[in-house]
């Protein structure tokens, strides 16, 4: 079921000039893995490694079959600065991206410490997790996953995980980026990658389009 989704939409589009055909079954493998496993999230990291492609080549994929809707969705956020924050990850509401107001003194604040973060200033430190949509799979036991009912809202994302797979998200990889995250991609990194490449959604298009004359200063 999961590869003939995957099949369609690759067929269904242009996708045969960002990547050979026999991507989608290692694609489908990848995350049909990470389900079994119960693992929320996927790490273009990991799959860059395992596959022995470049990280803007492992971004790509992700990036073509986040645009469907309802395989992956990408969840924003940044970290606050303060080391004193235990929990320091600070989730962005997308739709802010979409749309930056350079003159807007609308404020993302962390709440451990209270402390106030303007969108245009944060945005060269935006970092993006894809999480899978379980949607796409059901379980026979009782503790099934439960739907994400929008899948562009980041925090019903987040919550929308059951206990189980929140313990294992991000999951413990040994593949590490420049700052020692392990499943985190740095919102430059895919924005780079996909600048000229049209295989994403209308939403992550335009916030693409948005971030890149903040990310070039």
């Amino acid at each position: 079921m999961f590869y003939s989704k995957l099949m369609q939409i690759y067929n269904d589009s242009e996708y045969n000039k960002i990547f050979d055909i026999g991507m989608v079954r290692i694609f489908s493998d990848f995350i049909s893995e990470r389900v079994k496993n119960r693992t929320a999230y996927l790490s273009p990291y990991e799959f860059s490694h395992n596959n022995k492609v470049t990280l803007e080549e492992s971004l790509r994929v992700f990036s073509c079959f986040e645009q469907s809707g309802d395989i992956l969705n990408i969840v924003y956020f940044f970290e606050c600065s303060y080391p004193s924050c235990i929990s320091t990850r600070i989730f962005i509401d997308p739709t802010l991206l979409e749309d930056i107001d350079e003159e807007s003194d609308e404020a993302l604040i962390c709440e451990e410490c209270g402390k106030e973060y303007l969108l245009p200033d944060i945005i060269p430190f935006i970092k993006i997790y894809f999480l899978i949509d379980y949607s796409l799979f059901s379980y026979s036991n009782e503790s099934k996953v439960r739907t994400i009912q929008d899948p562009n809202s980041t925090l019903q994302a987040i919550k929308g995980l059951p206990n189980a797979l929140k313990s294992k998200s991000p999951s413990s990889l040994n593949l590490l980026d420049d700052e020692g995250d392990t499943t985190s991609t740095h919102l430059k990194a895919f924005v780079k990658a996909n600048q000229t490449t049209p295989s994403h959604s209308e939403r992550t298009a335009k916030i693409i389009q948005n971030c890149t004359r903040y990310l070039r200063r």
